[in-house]
C-alpha cells in the first residue's frame, strides 16, 4: 500500500485473502474504498509498493503467489498498471521498499526467497535498477519496516526476521552507506509497518509479531525522531502483523488496512491522526487603568488528565473571577465582541459567551491571581475550545466599578507542542542568496558588505516604469526620477513607496537584453542594489543629437538638443537677423551648464561649462556690412558666423569657429578672407573633479562624481552665401547645440556586470551639419554637448564586457559652396561647431583597481577613472534562501532570536519580549524581515497551494509572531521561510551576526 500524493488517495494492490492470492487494485480517499482495476500484476502477497512523487507513479516489486517468487517491476499511473521490462533484484517477497524523495529513487532492501534471506540493497530511478553490491549494513532478513525520513534525508529501517527470530535493530541509508543507529527501542519484531509522518517529521511504527512461541501480535505505536524511539500511548486498533500502512499527507492521517492475528486475516480499515496539540492563546485586549490581563501559565496547557492554569495580572485588589464560554463568536444572538459601555464599563468588551460565570481565581499576591481547571481524561475532548475572560472589582474606575481582561483561548489536546527551531549559524554561504545580498557568511559570522542599501523597493523589473513600446528593436521603458511609485507588492514594507529624489533601492537588478531604460525628471537616477546588477540590455541617458539644420525661412533659432537626465540642454541658435541692425537674440545662446548635486565641493566650477553661443555676423546685424566681390549681380558673400562652442566637462569644450573661405584677404592677398569670418565661440569650461577627497565637500564619491553634462552652444544668425542682387538680402537662423549627456550611478552590494551586448550610454549629443551646393544662405551649426557621467561601484566585483560611452558630441559642420564656387563671384565656406568634452566614468571596487575592469569605456580609461571603494552605505542588507520545516502542515511560528555582536558587545534581538526587550526593527542597529512560502518537501522551492497556479509566497513581515493588531509571519501559515537582515550604520559602527533562529511548535 502507498499514498499517491498527486491523486490524493491511498493505493492498495493484492495480498492474501481467505480464498487465496489477490490481484485487484483499490484506492482509499478517506471515506470509501473504490476498486480501480481488476487486472495488472499477477495475484500475489508479500510484495512492496512505494510512490515515486517525482514521476507520479506507484512502484511495485516482487512478492509470491504460494509457489512462485516474483522479480518483476510494475508501475501504476492512477489508472493502468504497466510492467517495466528491466533486469533488477532477484525474485523475493517480504522485502522493504521506500521512496527517497530527495534523490528520486525507490530504495529496496532484503527479503526472502526459497533458499533463505537476503541482505542486498537496490535503488530504482524509474528506468534502471542500481545494485549497491558493496554496501554493508543490516543483516539478511525478511519483513523489516522501512520508511524515508524526509526531514533527515535518510531511509530508516527497523527489525525484521532472520533464522534466529525477530530483530530489533535500527539502521538508516543515505544513498551511499548504511549506518547502525540503535539496538534499543521497540521490542524485536517482524511484519510491522513503518511510515513517515511528514506533518511532524517522525517515522511511526505500529504492530508486528514478536519472537514468542507461539508468536504474539503486537499493537503498540512508537516514533523515531532521528535519535531515539519514543513510545506513544494511543487508543489501539487490534494488534496485528503483516498489515499495510500509508501516510495520507493531504489529510495528515495514518491509514492502516488488514493484516493477520492468530492466523486469521483481517480486512478492516483504521485511521490515526497524529498527537493533538494543546494550546493557550491570548486574544483581544482588556480594560482598566492598568488593564486587567489574563495569560497562560507555561507548562500548564489544557491537556487530557491534567490541570490547566492561567494567570490574572494587574488586579486592582487581589480578588478576580473568570468566566468561561464555548464561543468567542456569539453571545446568544449577539455577535462578539459586545461593548459593555451600556453597562457602565466604557472601553470594556465581552469576549466570550459566558456559559459559566464567576469562577473564582485564587489570589497569589498583590495584584495577581491564578485560575485552574482539571481536564478530564476523555478523548472526545480533543480539539475542544474553551474561552476564558477574567473580571475584577475596580472601585472608581467606571460606573460599574468593574473591569475585564483580554480573552484566553484554551484548546484541549493530549500533548503539549514540541518546540523546534531552524538556526542559521553562518558557517558557510550555502544559504546566502548572493543575488540579493551584500556581505559574506563564513566561519560562524554573517558580515555585511560596505554598500548595497536595504533593498526596500524589492526586485527591479522594467515594467515598474512606463512602456514606450518597441523602439529600434528594444522594449523601451521610461522612469520618472521625480515621480515613480513602487507598488506595495514589490516592497519589503508592503506599502507603496514613492520616489522623488531619483534614488532607487532594489534588492536585485537585471536589465534584459531586449530592454532599453530611459529617464525623465530633474534628478539623476541612482540605483543602489543590495545584491547584483546585471545590464544585458541598454541604459540610455545620452544627450539628444540634432540631425538637421533649420531652413533659412525660419525666424526663430533652432532649439538645442535636450540634455540627458540631469544634463544641460544645447543652446538655441540665434533668431534670423533682418539685416537692419543688431539685437541680442540674433546671437546663439549658450548651452546649459553641467549639473551637480547640492553640497559638492567644486560646485562653482560648473558655471560657464555650457558651450558659448556664437555672435551674429556681421556683428552689426546690417546687410550693408556683408562682403561681396561686387554689391550687385550674382555674387555670393563669404561672410559667416562661427559655429557654437562645445560643452565642457572633464576638459574644456572645443571652440566654435569659421574654419576657412576661398576669398583672398585684401591685405594678405591669399585666402581666407579674415574680415569675412565671425568671431569664435569659446567652448565651455571644465568641471573640477580632483583632488579627491574633495576639500570641504559633503558628498560621497558616488555623488561627487555624478555630474550631468553641459550643452553645446547655439550658432548666431548670418547671411553666408546669400546673393548680392537680392534685396533684402536673405539671412538664416542659427543652428542649435547638442544636449549634454546625463548622469547615472549603478551601485551593487555584490556583483556588477555589463554583458557583452550591454550598453550604458551617457554620451553628449551632436549638433547638425550641412554640406554641398546652395543657392542662398544656409544656417551655421551649433556645438556638441559634453558627455555625462557614469558611476560604477561594487562591494565585491565588477565585470564590464559591454560599452560605457561618455564621449562628447561632435560639433556640427558647415561645408557649403555656391553653384559657381570660384571667387570673386562664387564662394566656398567651412564652419565648425566645437566638439563637446568627454564626460567621466568612475569605477570603484574593494582593493586595488586597474583600468582593465572598464577597458571598453569610451573614451579609453585612464587611472583617474578607477579607485578603491571606501564609501559605506548607511543601510546594508543580506538575505537567506528558503528554509523548510519539512512539515506538510503549517507550523506554529513562535519567535525569532538573532544574536549579533554590536560594537564589540553581544546583543540578543527577538520579537518575543519574554526572550529579549530588544527587537530588530527601525531604530535598532539590526532590522529583520521574514517571508513565508509553501515549499515542496522534495525540492525545497516554493510551489502553489492546492487549487492554485502560482507559487505561494507571502509578504515580508518585521516579526515572526503576531501581537495584537500587528501580524507576523505566522499569520500566513506556510511551511517554509526566508529572512533578510539590514545593518543600520546610523545606530552602530560595527555589526556581525552570530546566529538567527526561528522557533516553532510541531
Amino acid at each position: 500500500m502507498a499514498y499517491d500524493d498527486q491523486r490524493a488517495w491511498t493505493v492498495l494492490f493484492g495480498g492474501a485473502g481467505a480464498s487465496g492470492y489477490l490481484g485487484d487494485t483499490w484506492s482509499w480517499d478517506g471515506s470509501a474504498w473504490i476498486q480501480r482495476a481488476a487486472s495488472g500484476p499477477a495475484a500475489r502477497s508479500g510484495h512492496t509498493m512505494a510512490h515515486d512523487a517525482r514521476r507520479g507513479r506507484t512502484v511495485l516489486f516482487g512478492g509470491r503467489d504460494g509457489g512462485s517468487f516474483f522479480g518483476d517491476t510494475w508501475e501504476w499511473d492512477g489508472s493502468t498498471w504497466t510492467q517495466v521490462p528491466v533486469a533488477g533484484p532477484a525474485p523475493r517477497h517480504r522485502h522493504g521498499l521506500a521512496f527517497d524523495s530527495q534523490r528520486g529513487r525507490s530504495v529496496l532492501f532484503g527479503g526472502a526467497f526459497a533458499s533463505g534471506y537476503l541482505a542486498d540493497t537496490w535503488e530504482w530511478d524509474g528506468a534502471v535498477w542500481f545494485a549497491h553490491l558493496f554496501a554493508t549494513g543490516p543483516s539478511a532478513r525478511q519483513s523489516p519496516g522501512i520508511a524515508y525520513d524526509a526531514q533527515r534525508a535518510r531511509s530508516v529501517l527497523f527489525g525484521g526476521l532472520d533464522a534466529s527470530g525477530p530483530l530489533g535493530d535500527t539502521w538508516d541509508w543515505d544513498g551511499l552507506a548504511w549506518r547502525h543507529r540503535s539496538s534499543f527501542g521497540p521490542t524485536p519484531r517482524a511484519g510491522h509497518a513503518v511510515v513517515y509522518d511528514a506533518g511532524r517529521g517522525r517515522c511511526v511504527l505500529f504492530g508486528g509479531m514478536d519472537g514468542a512461541s507461539p508468536p504474539n501480535a503486537l499493537g503498540d505505536t512508537l516514533e523515531w525522531d532521528g535519535s531515539i524511539w519514543v513510545p506513544r500511548l494511543v487508543t489501539a486498533t487490534i494488534a496485528r502483523s503483516d498489515h499495510a500502512v500509508a501516510y495520507d499527507a493531504r489529510r495528515a492521517m495514518h491509514v492502516l488496512f488488514g493484516g493477520t492475528v492468530a492466523g486469521s486475516r483481517l480486512g478492516d480499515t483504521w485511521e490515526r491522526q497524529g498527537p493533538s496539540f494543546s494550546s493557550a492563546t491570548p486574544y483581544g485586549s482588556g480594560c482598566g487603568n492598568p488593564p486587567l490581563e489574563l495569560w497562560p501559565v507555561p507548562g500548564a496547557n489544557p491537556n487530557l488528565n491534567s490541570t490547566a492554569m492561567a494567570q490574572v495580572t494587574q488586579v486592582p485588589g487581589s480578588v478576580a473571577f473568570v468566566a468561561a464560554g464555548l464561543s468567542r463568536a456569539w453571545f446568544g444572538p449577539f455577535p462578539l465582541p459586545v461593548t459593555l459601555a451600556g453597562f457602565g464599563m466604557p472601553g470594556c468588551f465581552l469576549l466570550q459567551s459566558s456559559e459559566a460565570a464567576a469562577l473564582p481565581a485564587t489570589p497569589t499576591g498583590t495584584g495577581s491571581a491564578s485560575f485552574s481547571l482539571q481536564v478530564p481524561n476523555s478523548i472526545s475532548l480533543l480539539g475542544f475550545h474553551l474561552y476564558l475572560q477574567a473580571w475584577a472589582h475596580a472601585p472608581g474606575q467606571n460606573p460599574a466599578n468593574t473591569i475585564a481582561s483580554n480573552g484566553l483561548d484554551w484548546c484541549i489536546g493530549n500533548r503539549s507542542p514540541v518546540l523546534a527551531a531552524i538556526t542559521e549559524e553562518f558557517l558557510d554561504d550555502s544559504k546566502l542568496d548572493r543575488d540579493v545580498s551584500s556581505g559574506t557568511w563564513a566561519g560562524g559570522l554573517g558580515t555585511f558588505g560596505p554598500i548595497g542599501g536595504d533593498g526596500r523597493h524589492g526586485t527591479f523589473a522594467p515594467e515598474l516604469g512606463t512602456s514606450l513600446g518597441l523602439i529600434n528593436g528594444k522594449r523601451t521603458f521610461v522612469f520618472d526620477t521625480d515621480a515613480t511609485t513602487i507598488p506595495a507588492a514589490n516592497t519589503r514594507p508592503n506599502v507603496p513607496l514613492s520616489i522623488s529624489d531619483g534614488r532607487f533601492w532594489f534588492d536585485k537588478m537585471v536589465v534584459p537584453g531586449d530592454v532599453r531604460l530611459r529617464f525623465t525628471g530633474s534628478r539623476p537616477p541612482q540605483f543602489t542594489v543590495a545584491g547584483k546588477i546585471d545590464v544585458l540590455g541598454e541604459i540610455d541617458v545620452a544627450g539628444a543629437t540634432l540631425t538637421s539644420l533649420p531652413v533659412n525661412s525660419q525666424y526663430t533659432g533652432q532649439l538645442g538638443g535636450a540634455g540627458g537626465i540631469f544634463g544641460g540642454s544645447g543652446g538655441q541658435g540665434g533668431d534670423k537677423c533682418l539685416g537692419t541692425g543688431y539685437l541680442p537674440n540674433y546671437d546663439g545662446r549658450a548651452g546649459g551648464d553641467a549639473s551637480v548635486l547640492g553640497g559638492r565641493a567644486y560646485a562653482a566650477s560648473t558655471s560657464g561649462t555650457g558651450g558659448s553661443g556664437s555672435h551674429v555676423f556681421p556683428v552689426s546685424g546690417l546687410s550693408a556690412a556683408l562682403i561681396f566681390a561686387a554689391p550687385t549681380g550674382v555674387n555670393y558673400t563669404p561672410s559667416a558666423a562661427a559655429g557654437g562652442g562645445g560643452g565642457g566637462l572633464r576638459a574644456a569644450g572645443d571652440t566654435g569657429r569659421v574654419v576657412s573661405n576661398n576669398h583672398p584677404d585684401p591685405v594678405l592677398l591669399v585666402p581666407p578672407r579674415l574680415d569675412a569670418m565671425g568671431p569664435p565661440a569659446a567652448g565651455g569650461t571644465a568641471v573640477q573633479f580632483f583632488p579627491w577627497p574633495a576639500a570641504g565637500g559633503t558628498l560621497r564619491a558616488s555623488e561627487h562624481f555624478l555630474v550631468g553634462g553641459s550643452g553645446g552652444g547655439g550658432a548666431g544668425s548670418h547671411a553666408c552665401l546669400c546673393i548680392a542682387a537680392v534685396n533684402p538680402r536673405v539671412w538664416s537662423p542659427g543652428g542649435g547645440g547638442g544636449g549634454g549627456g546625463g548622469a547615472l550611478s549603478l551601485r551593487a552590494g555584490d556583483s556588477l556586470s555589463i554583458g557583452a551586448l550591454g550598453r550604458v550610454n551617457a554620451s553628449g549629443g551632436a549638433a547638425a551639419s550641412s554640406s554641398g551646393i546652395t543657392a542662398s544662405s544656409s544656417p551655421p551649426p551649433g556645438g556638441g554637448g559634453s558627455g555625462g557621467s557614469v558611476v560604477l561601484q561594487s562591494g565585491r566585483l565588477a565585470m564590464v564586457q559591454g560599452v560605457i560611452d561618455v564621449r562628447g558630441g561632435n560639433g556640427g559642420t558647415f561645408n557649403r559652396s555656391s553653384s559657381v564656387s570660384t571667387p570673386p563671384s562664387g564662394a566656398s565656406v567651412q564652419i565648425a561647431g566645437g566638439n563637446g568634452s568627454a564626460g567621466f566614468v568612475r569605477c570603484e571596487l574593494p582593493g586595488t583597481v586597474t583600468t582593465a575592469v572598464i577597458a571598453n569605456a569610451l573614451p579609453a580609461p585612464t587611472p583617474e577613472n578607477v579607485g578603491t571603494l571606501v564609501e559605506q552605505d548607511e543601510l546594508v542588507a543580506f538575505q537567506s534562501t528558503w528554509y523548510s520545516t519539512n512539515l506538510a502542515q503549517t507550523p506554529d511560528y513562535l519567535r525569532y532570536e538573532i544574536v549579533a555582536t554590536v560594537d564589540g558587545q553581544q546583543v540578543l534581538f527577538s520579537d518575543d519580549p519574554a526572550v529579549s526587550p530588544i527587537q530588530a526593527t527601525f531604530g535598532a542597529p539590526v532590522r529583520a524581515f521574514f517571508q513565508s512560502a509553501n515549499l515542496d518537501l522534495v525540492t525545497g522551492v516554493p510551489v502553489p497551494l492546492p487549487g492554485q497556479t502560482q507559487p505561494a509566497i507571502r509578504r515580508w513581515y518585521p516579526a515572526v509572531r503576531a501581537t495584537g493588531s500587528q501580524p507576523g509571519m505566522v499569520s500566513d501559515g506556510l511551511n517554509g521561510f526566508r529572512f533578510a537582515l539590514v545593518f543600520d550604520r546610523s545606530q552602530a559602527i560595527s555589526v556581525t551576526i552570530d546566529r538567527v533562529s526561528v522557533y516553532y511548535r510541531v
